[in-house]
């Protein structure tokens, strides 16, 4: 007993001391002369389940120990009765193990509160993948109480297309090693729907049974495939609207390198995508060098924050043949309002050019028709009525004769007139002697109908074969006089018809009269200034309005030459 290192005491029928070890006396600091004869009772500060000792029965008691100088310390107590009604009681110091204990069920409920706390879905299984607990997360989501779920199959909670993995499981799990994995299941919801959740699997070996037991995190990842389906769905609209789109479709990063062409571009170009993709679009081929600065003043307008610029630009195909493209110029931004790709769509005008074109040229015949009617048939009745009138006048006299003067005067201002608006519809003047003899004769109308100072420069002879050309300056330059007349009221006006030296030739009109306010590409303008700058767009002109530091106002409208005038200016 006194080698023993826990505390031992010996008592007699009436529980006092009749004994004390070493380790006893130690621990209480108590000589053995202090401990005899004490009441076992007294050594402890909680009471002693003696009725449950006294049946004669082996027990255990935890008990706090009161040493001399009134410290305690935890102990368990061993208690086994002697022969003699008396018993033979040991004392382990637990301390430690309480404390063990503790930080355990502070551990346990830390993991408890987890468990059932956590935003994912939890279940545990044992060796016969029955479930053993599951989480009020998967409660929720599957629509269970704890007590449906307990001890039933795994395989209940998943769908169908699920349970060839729970097999694979079982195989794996029979192997007594460790097994993880990650993988994608189809949970199967009390009233029968399925929910997509993405899983954790882990299988530890279970020593007690053969198999494993484990547990199974999962996220509920439905949501997230219905949102990837749906970008699944809309990449494949987009990538269908791309390729079958009648519209050129390019995007460039924010250096002007092209990242991505639709097939449209490569029908429009000539260049394969493979060929222009990483290219900047300032050195690659369809862009025309002369289009460079005006392509470079839309990517600064967007890049300045612009949402969307528009404009016609000529591209250049691989096999030489320049093309007229309406362009729009957008770019795509992050939640910074931060450029990502700028994105250039176009729509190729050659055919839309051509039926502008054609609808032009039958207004322009309908015109002419309507000239020529007003020619041969009005004008000639009214020459009718001039000459019956100068007849009259021969045979009045007095009064009579005065109005029959009066008449034929003006049926003859009537005749000129209508010779005049005829000529105005059909100025036959472009068509037999081209332009330049067209705008000679405008300004000899201005001087004679206007009474204002009007004279041309010609520079050069522009007796184009393309008389649709002419045609179109003609009516510009025809237009920009009368609203000058109409708007301005000039005393002098300049019809000016030049080259820039650089393939390109210059319509001027300038008139001395009040200057107008003019902002380009405005959706106010007239009648007169629409029709003009549409006009200049089906012969790829250029239109310009200023008010010189002089006064009056400029009228320039830059045109490209026609390649023999190139050649032979």
């Amino acid at each position: 007993m006194d080698a023993w290192p826990e505390g031992i005491y010996l008592t007699d029928a009436a529980w006092n001391i009749c004994h004390a070890n070493r380790a006893a006396q130690k621990h209480l600091a108590l000589s053995l002369e202090c401990l005899l004869h004490r009441p076992l009772d007294s050594l402890f500060t909680t009471p002693l389940r003696r009725r449950v000792i006294l049946k004669g029965l082996d027990i255990e008691q935890r008990a706090i120990h009161l040493c001399s100088d009134g410290k305690t310390f935890p102990v368990e107590l061993t208690f086994q009765p002697t022969h003699n009604g008396g018993l033979l009681v040991i004392t382990r110091e637990i301390a430690e193990q309480i404390e063990g204990e503790c930080l355990s069920r502070k551990q346990a409920d830390y993991y408890r509160t987890l468990f059932e706390n956590t935003p994912y879905c939890v279940v545990t299984f044992d060796a016969n993948f029955a479930i053993v607990e599951v989480n009020q997360t998967l409660r929720k989501i599957l629509g269970y109480a704890e007590r449906h779920l307990y001890q039933r199959e795994l395989k209940d909670i998943f769908a169908s297309d699920s349970h060839g993995d729970v097999i694979e499981w079982r195989s794996e799990g029979a192997k007594g090693e460790r097994f993880s994995r990650e993988i994608v299941i189809t949970l199967r919801k009390r009233d029968g729907r399925n929910l997509l959740a993405q899983a954790v699997v882990t299988l530890m070996p279970d020593q007690q049974v053969s198999g494993a037991y484990g547990i199974i995190i999962l996220k509920d990842v439905t949501a997230r495939h219905e949102a990837e389906l749906d970008v699944a769905r809309q990449h494949q609209f987009s990538d269908k609207l791309l390729s079958e789109s009648a519209a050129t479709i390019g995007a460039l990063d924010r250096d002007g390198h092209i990242v991505m062409v639709n097939p449209e571009v490569e029908r429009i170009s000539g260049y394969k995508a493979s060929e222009l993709i990483g290219q900047s679009k300032w050195d690659c081929g369809p862009l025309d060098s002369k289009e460079v600065p005006i392509a470079s003043c839309r990517m600064k307008q967007i890049m300045e924050g612009a949402e969307r610029v528009t404009g016609v630009s000529r591209v250049r195909a691989k096999a030489g043949e320049l093309r007229n493209i309406q362009n729009h110029t957008t770019a795509t931004r992050d939640a910074m309002r931060k450029i990502e790709n700028i994105i250039n769509t176009a729509v190729d005008s050659k055919e839309w050019s051509r039926l502008q074109q054609l609808m032009m040229e039958t207004v322009e015949q309908e015109q002419a028709r309507i000239g020529h009617d007003l020619h041969d048939g009005v004008g000639q009745l009214l020459t009718g009525v001039a000459a019956m009138t100068e007849s009259l006048q021969r045979e009045f006299s007095g009064p009579q004769k005065d109005a029959a003067a009066r008449i034929f005067e003006l049926v003859q201002q009537t005749i000129q007139q209508v010779r005049q608006l005829a000529r105005g519809m059909s100025p036959s003047a472009v068509q037999a002697g081209g332009l330049a003899n067209a705008l000679i004769h405008l300004a000899d109308t201005v001087r004679t109908n206007f009474r204002r100072d009007c004279v041309t420069e010609i520079a050069f002879d522009m007796e184009f074969g393309d008389r649709t050309l002419s045609g179109h300056l003609f009516r510009i330059a025809q237009e920009s006089v009368n609203n000058a007349i109409r708007h301005g009221n000039p005393k002098h006006i300049r019809i000016k018809l030049s080259t820039n030296g650089i393939g390109h030739g210059l319509l001027e009109i300038f008139n001395d009269g009040e200057p107008f306010d003019h902002i380009p590409d405005s959706s106010a303008d007239g009648i007169g200034l629409s029709v003009m700058k549409h006009r200049a767009n089906l012969i790829n002109a250029e239109i310009s309005i200023t008010s010189p530091a002089g006064g009056g106002v400029s009228f320039v409208c830059k045109f490209p030459l026609p390649l023999q005038h190139i050649n032979h200016p």
